[in-house]
């Protein structure tokens, strides 16, 4: 499992996304006599319209809170939508061109700048995986989509992420596990791993004692699917759990994702 596959998407790669390149790539040669129309230039900030850009501010300082959000600059630019970043590089939000909506908002904090309850139901989690370790956060980051509302934690050692509408902990990833001697790196997990580790009741009685501790949830009944060392934990009307293993059988991360698919 790549290390920081469920790590919050920022606005440029949600740009990226969208399949349109950015002004500044060059368009590819679709033939030779096809005449290519020359890349949009990158505008500045005060040749928006006022109230896009009002509108861009107040749905960043919803985020932010009591953090005054202040806009700087046009950062990205794809053929549908503009990167707005602000000051002191508190994060950046994506708004349509042709509307002026907003899309997306990325706004980023201190960990001493998150609501203390977010901050206990965080350390809770994680203490709970592993009551040793110390845990710090370089950055928390304030993510908020259509398809993503959450808060996500990095620091050194873990990646983690809390659902901005219930309150509660989705995901979890120990980066320690990365350096030990029985994490398996990518190129070595297909031969790893070519034979399943466990069995589907198996898989179950061993990620469940952690995900009921962790999200408070049951796996008993659900099904499993695996594909080297992550397996997927489905059930019908009922969230999905995936996780990953050391080549010693320990499930060292874990999501969750609601049955529509939606970070909610």
């Amino acid at each position: 499992m790549k290390k920081q596959t469920f790590l919050a998407v920022s606005m440029m790669t949600l740009l990226l996304s969208a399949a349109v390149p950015f002004a500044n790539m060059p368009a590819p040669a679709y033939a030779d006599t096809q005449a290519q129309s020359a890349p949009e230039a990158m505008k500045k900030l005060a040749q928006l319209d006022k109230n896009v850009v009002e509108t861009a501010k107040q749905a960043m300082q919803k985020e932010a809170g009591s953090l005054p959000i202040e806009l700087d600059e046009i950062t990205g630019i794809n053929a549908d939508c503009w990167v707005i970043s602000a000051k002191d590089n508190r994060g950046e939000v994506l708004v349509t061109k042709k509307e002026g909506t907003v899309v997306s908002v990325h706004v980023n904090f201190k960990f001493s700048e998150v609501a203390t309850d977010l901050q206990n139901t965080i350390m809770s989690t994680l203490k709970s995986m592993d009551s040793t370790q110390a845990f710090t956060f370089d950055k928390v980051e304030r993510v908020s989509s259509d398809m993503e509302n959450r808060w996500v934690f990095k620091g050194e050692n873990v990646t983690a992420s809390i659902d901005a509408k219930t309150g509660k902990a989705v995901s979890a990833i120990m980066h320690n596990e990365f350096g030990d001697s029985n994490y398996v790196s990518d190129e070595d997990i297909p031969k790893v791993f070519a034979k399943p580790f466990y069995t589907k009741e198996k898989a179950i009685a061993a990620a469940n004692p952690m995900v009921k501790k962790v999200f408070h949830m049951d796996l008993t009944g659900y099904n499993v699917s695996t594909k080297y060392n992550e397996y997927t934990f489905t059930k019908k009307g009922k969230p999905t759990v995936t996780a990953s293993i050391n080549k010693k059988g320990v499930f060292y991360d874990f999501t969750v994702t609601p049955e529509n698919g939606m970070i909610n």
